[in-house]
């Protein structure tokens, strides 16, 4: 008979568009969930009680390198005048040289900031400190620092020097050999007394000697590797910082691989897509971590990223830096102005974020409010492949159902 016919075509389609239009609405009504409970319940404020010196309950300033349009940097003197110059943080970068010393040095190579040529990586340590760290820092077409006594510092040199100071330290280098050394430095400089668990925050664009050095060093607080943080965005775009936050509080964090993280460090812009919005540092805040943005040496754009809740500012021009937290009463005057030198730049060039994962790439050429959709989508599609793996169609709605039915009516 006709129905039958209408019934054998219609009946296994049916139950698939039921469970497709069934999952697409669970999605969205979840969704919709998600992003009234971030509108009704936001602002979120910085979360507290987080370790390192992210327990510093304002936004915070961060030295590039010791600010490093103002003097050499990377070198104990540069942090010497970022403190000088009212900082909070020290940032600096670590690197192995080739008979397994950790020093502060930001290039794979010394070409860019001393006389010499090579990689850190293939120098011993004393033929990188036979050079002079100062030879290359400019100013006003001279080079004021030549000859002057820099060199470039070991990390447990540079602790000796600031043995109680905020540290933000970044590994360089996708070596997890280089994690291991840097851990088992801090563990040497905690026997010798220094104590990190309270000041300090370690960083690194590499996932891999990231997760080694928390495995190494679990006390001490670290930032979103970029796999990690471009996660963290894609979820910020999504409003899914409650969800988040509820997994967190449930103790089901890990499934999220940053689930170790405490921070998430980024750029103002990654290619074309903008990353200072509020509502990505709200869903940030909402997920229990903080927000740092880099390198930012514009007075405008630093006090805007202000207003909008970021948590902290890594920035070349700390006395620039400074004078904008001050006009917003975040800290008071210093007391007494630097009194070290160091030298103004006229001009600046700015660090471009460069992505090396494939989803940060597919970011920077598909724009996020297209990204997000077809990430929705194909999500949706695998809810419903998985649903009709896990539930397939009641007997009585399959095929042979159908013609087993078809053959008792006739």
């Amino acid at each position: 008979p006709p129905s039958l016919s209408r019934i054998s075509r219609t009946a296994p389609t049916l139950s698939t568009m039921r469970r497709f239009v069934f999952v697409i609405a669970a999605t969205f009504a979840t969704w919709l969930l998600l992003y009234l409970s971030v509108r009704l319940s936001g602002p979120h404020h910085a979360p507290t009680g987080l370790p390192g010196f992210l327990h510093i309950d304002r936004p915070v300033m961060l030295a590039h390198r010791g600010s490093r349009h103002l003097y050499a940097e990377n070198t104990i003197e540069a942090q010497t005048l970022a403190l000088s110059l009212g900082t909070d943080v020290l940032e600096m970068d670590v690197r192995l040289t080739k008979d397994l010393r950790v020093v502060v040095h930001h290039d794979a190579g010394v070409e860019r900031t001393t006389e010499g040529d090579g990689l850190i990586a293939h120098m011993t340590l004393e033929e990188i400190q036979a050079l002079d760290a100062g030879h290359d820092f400019a100013h006003e077409d001279t080079f004021p620092l030549r000859g002057t006594g820099h060199t470039v510092p070991t990390f447990k040199e540079m602790m000796h020097a600031f043995p109680t100071q905020n540290i933000n330290v970044e590994i360089k280098e996708n070596d997890v050999e280089l994690a291991l050394h840097f851990a088992q430095d801090i563990a040497e400089l905690e026997k010798e007394g220094l104590s990190f668990q309270d000041r300090m925050v370690v960083c690194s664009y590499w996932c891999e000697p990231l997760q080694a050095f928390r495995d190494a060093a679990p006390s001490i607080a670290t930032s979103a590797c970029a796999e990690e943080s471009t996660k963290i965005l894609l979820l910020s775009w999504l409003h899914c910082g409650p969800l988040v936050a509820a997994l967190r509080w449930a103790g089901l964090l890990h499934v999220f691989s940053f689930s170790r993280a405490s921070l998430v460090q980024i750029p103002a812009r990654s290619g074309t897509v903008d990353l200072t919005s509020a509502a990505i540092i709200d869903n940030i805040h909402a997920m229990g971590l903080k927000v740092h943005y880099w390198v930012i040496n514009d007075a405008q754009q630093m006090e805007r990223l202000l207003l909008l809740g970021a948590d902290g500012i890594i920035s070349d021009r700390i006395d620039r830096l400074r004078r904008v937290f001050e006009a917003l009463n975040i800290v008071p005057s210093l007391d007494s102005p630097s009194d070290l030198p160091y030298f103004i730049p006229e001009h600046g060039v700015e660090e471009v974020h460069t992505c090396v994962t494939w989803l940060c790439m597919a970011t920077e050429v598909i724009p996020p409010v297209v990204l997000v959709p077809l990430m929705v989508a194909a999500l949706l599609m695998g809810m419903v492949l998985i649903s009709m793996c896990v539930c397939p169609p009641r007997a009585s709605e399959s095929p042979r159902a159908v013609k087993a039915l078809r053959k008792k009516l006739q």
